[in-house]
């Protein structure tokens, strides 16, 4: 019964998908020929300026200018059925796709041990607000094994039927999430520890280099030499100039991926 219940949800749902693109062929159909009559609207001036009275030439401009708000009108009314329905089917999957949606989203965390490091740039290698350096304690915590990407966000924004995020071009799927404000970000953690019953945060600015460091004492993780060990600028050999999937290089000693390079990553303070 509950197969067949999502069945006719479903199928309910493509009709009415289907009724929308109909009326947005017919539109463009609609809009094609109105440029078509304006193009020749410009011919018929131009040719006939002389016998056409100023009283003909306002009336059929302004009935092509109602013609323009109108067809502006009706697209406006079909972006917005277009966003009702795509809402609707969100908004009523059964509570089962609710759960598998937020499975899609949350992140697998890895556990980070307590520890001691030292904080700012300790090589001279680094900015000014690097400094002084500090030596801090860590109590353990979790940390997501990868930075977010965009197939868990999406999750996240397909359960509460708002607009995906801008990929740039450059891909979804296991690739980082770009174009994320901290604000989205921090709703993103609550949501999570909301639906999980988890809590979930960004790392404050300590766990994340702590975490990043990884009980190394080089300038990375992996030594003094990024080359083709991360995707940034000037450090991967390949050339690309863009985000690469998670996990496409190694982890650290504490098993993170990405730790340099590919994209910034949002903390929740500033030490």
């Amino acid at each position: 019964e509950l197969i067949k219940d999502h069945r006719h949800r479903l199928k309910v749902y493509t009709l009415a998908l289907e009724h929308l693109y109909t009326e947005i062929v017919l539109w463009r159909e609609a809009q094609k020929e109105y440029k078509n009559q304006l193009a020749l609207w410009g011919q018929f001036k131009q040719e006939f300026r002389v016998s056409l009275s100023s009283e003909e030439a306002a009336r059929v401009a302004a009935l092509l200018e109602n013609i323009s708000s109108a067809l502006e009108i009706e697209k406006y009314k079909l972006a917005a059925s277009l966003s009702d329905q795509m809402t609707k089917i969100y908004r009523d999957w059964p509570p089962r796709y609710q759960q598998e949606l937020i499975g899609r989203a949350t992140p697998s965390m890895v556990e980070i041990p307590s520890g001691t490091f030292v904080m700012g740039d300790s090589n001279g290698q680094g900015q000014k607000d690097e400094l002084p350096v500090s030596k801090l304690e860590i109590q353990a915590f979790s940390m997501s094994e990868t930075e977010i990407t965009f197939a868990q966000y999406d999750a996240y924004l397909i359960s509460e039927a708002m607009t995906l995020n801008d990929d740039a071009g450059w891909g979804r799927g296991k690739r980082p999430l770009i174009n994320v404000d901290y604000a989205s970000a921090m709703a993103f953690a609550e949501w999570l520890s909301e639906k999980t019953q988890r809590n979930f945060d960004l790392p404050s600015e300590k766990q994340w280099e702590y975490a990043a460091r990884a009980n190394q004492q080089s300038t990375y993780a992996f030594g003094d030499d990024l080359t083709q060990k991360a995707r940034c600028e000037g450090c991967d050999a390949w050339g690309q100039t863009q985000t690469t999937t998670v996990k496409t290089f190694p982890a650290n000693n504490f098993g993170l991926f990405d730790m340099h390079g590919n994209v910034w990553e949002w903390v929740k303070d500033c030490y």
